[in-house]
């Protein structure tokens, strides 16, 4: 059962691209997020980390036909 509480986004994807960090530099893919805002959200944390993992698995997996690839992240609010 998800248990969700209240995070931080940024931190969270930031933590989640370290694991790939030597990954990245062994197939030389530039990792562009540099957001500097702070997002709260609810959410049960190791589902939102899974889907992030997946996430950038997935985009690793499309990089490998190609060469000095860059991963863009961006994160942005609807709330006005």
């Amino acid at each position: 059962m998800p248990q969700k509480k209240e995070v931080e986004l940024t931190d969270i994807i930031k933590n989640t691209l370290l694991l790939f960090e030597q990954e990245f530099l062994a197939k030389n893919i530039e990792v562009d997020f540099k957001n500097t805002d702070y997002y709260i959200i609810n959410v049960d944390k190791q589902q939102i980390e899974q889907v992030l993992i997946n996430f950038i698995s997935n985009c690793l997996h499309a990089f490998k036909a190609m060469v000095n690839g860059i991963l863009k992240i961006n994160i942005s609010s609807n709330n006005n």
